[in-house]
């Protein structure tokens, strides 16, 4: 039973790599600043001793500069500065520290309400971490101390998108529509009064991607890059629009050598990544990907549903019902994780006593899902198959194909098969089962009647023709 990977498009709903604020404050603080004195090497390429050529680290001359103080900007609090500087710090490391980078934007922001970048990074960093309603309080907050500030309502608008994304990968159409209406309204405001805000720009080409718009979505983005060239969010929808557009290498270039090159960690990036060589037909890249953005953000459950479905593609059982039950536990109203975790668990191995259990597991697993889902009446085919060929119980499978006949929406030509399984199926039980099909013996063939020659006369033989 072949899984399917969602195709869903990941736009980046979260900050990626180093966060640092884009708000109108204008307040950026580079939190290398000041840090530490540089090692940098010259230019020259002399020679050791032995006639060794330079270039190598250990023939290489290097200065040391001088330690500098820390700048503060005017206008902010000096110890938000350095809070803010140590979330950067947090962020910044090979594996973010989002727990440190949390504590300190959040100290950073309580102690300069004005600072709206610390808002802004407290913010991302908790939907880094997948505490999204968090993040709409972070940002919320910033706008109540800051109103009217257009960055604070653009990441209030993003964080709607992300719910509208959440919604659709549940099966929630109407509600996904709802929060995307509610984005665009935010982002529309925020354009009228400045064209060239990023954030909101960002917002809007993800919101015309999400509604299939390509060509909008490429118009808004160009406005991102056209202002920060190195935008993560920017460099990430453009190359989920060559994705859109079947242009698979130059959108695999885009996330590999743009996205990823600004941002290792970005989980959108390793995700589209993930879809891009599937699209490919590499799949054994694509899991390596989809993994890597689980590693960076484990709270993802569509990274971790296509897992699941390659795990589940590759027979590995085990591990994709692991992962399914992990999904349903986050997310109990998951209908492909509901039918992946029953495919997964009639899949198992074991002993025949366990392949057993597996398979009624499975049926139970199947047949509550359909009365949940009514219009997957399909399962209960899989169900009534499972019950003839594997547990060997006909009365079961009639049962259950009578169900499939009554429930699922068939074609005349697939209704009279059914119909015709029913009646050999019953025929066999009124026999006594499949048991006493087996215990019959073979009936001996009927011994063939003795052939007869017509007796031989010397008559010619009579024809109608008339005598010529």
């Amino acid at each position: 039973m072949r899984r399917h990977i969602r195709k869903t498009l990941i736009g980046v709903l979260a900050s990626a790599g180093v966060l640092t604020g884009c708000g109108s404050s204008g307040a950026q603080v580079n939190g290398n600043e000041g840090d530490k004195g540089s090692q940098g090497t010259t230019g020259t390429t002399g020679q050791s001793q032995d006639g060794t050529p330079g270039g190598d680290d250990d023939f290489t001359r290097k200065n040391i500069n001088e330690v500098k103080a820390p700048v503060y900007l005017e206008g902010i609090e000096p110890a938000a500065q350095d809070f803010f500087r140590d979330g950067v710090r947090a962020i910044s490391l090979a594996k973010p520290d989002f727990k440190t980078a949390e504590a300190k934007f959040k100290a950073a922001a309580e102690k300069a309400p004005d600072f709206l970048e610390a808002f802004f990074n407290w913010g991302q960093t908790l939907e880094r971490m997948g505490r999204g309603d968090e993040a709409l309080g972070v940002y919320q907050k910033a706008l109540d101390k800051n109103p009217g500030d257009p960055s604070a309502s653009a990441y209030i608008a993003k964080i709607y998108l992300g719910k509208a994304r959440g919604a659709r990968f549940l099966g929630q159409n109407s509600e996904a529509d709802s929060w995307l209406d509610k984005a665009k309204g935010l982002l529309d405001a925020i354009i009228a009064k400045d064209a060239t805000n990023v954030a909101a720009n960002n917002g809007l080409a993800l919101y015309y991607l999400m509604r299939d718009d390509v060509d909008t979505a490429e118009r808004f983005v160009k406005e991102v890059l056209y202002v920060e060239p190195s935008n993560v969010t920017g460099l990430n929808t453009r190359g989920l629009i060559n994705l859109k557009r079947g242009k698979l290498l130059l959108a695999k270039w885009v996330f590999e050598n743009k996205v990823l090159r600004e941002d290792p960690t970005s989980t959108e990036a390793h995700t589209n990544l993930g879809y891009t060589y599937i699209k490919l037909q590499q799949r054994p890249l694509a899991m390596k990907h989809f993994q890597l953005a689980l590693d960076n953000d484990p709270e993802n459950m569509e990274v971790r549903q296509n897992i699941a479905a390659m795990l589940l593609e590759h027979l590995d059982y085990a591990n994709a019902l692991d992962h399914y039950e992990k999904i349903l536990a986050a997310q109990p109203n998951n209908v492909e994780a509901k039918i992946g975790k029953c495919d997964a668990t009639y899949g198992l191995g074991g002993t025949a006593t366990d392949r057993a259990k597996q398979w009624n597991a499975a049926i139970g697993c199947y047949d509550a899902f359909v009365k949940e889902k009514p219009d997957r009446a399909d399962l209960y085919k899989r169900i009534a198959e499972t019950y003839q060929s594997k547990l060997q119980n006909l009365e079961k499978a009639v049962e259950y194909f009578e169900l499939y006949g009554k429930s699922a929406k068939l074609s005349a030509e697939d209704a009279e098969k059914n119909k015709k399984l029913i009646t050999t199926l019953k025929d066999i039980i009124a026999k006594g089962g499949l048991k006493a099909l087996d215990e019959q013996p073979p009936e001996e063939p009927k011994p063939e009647a003795p052939k007869t020659e017509a007796p031989k006369t010397d008559e010619a033989p009579k024809t109608d023709a008339a005598p010529k």
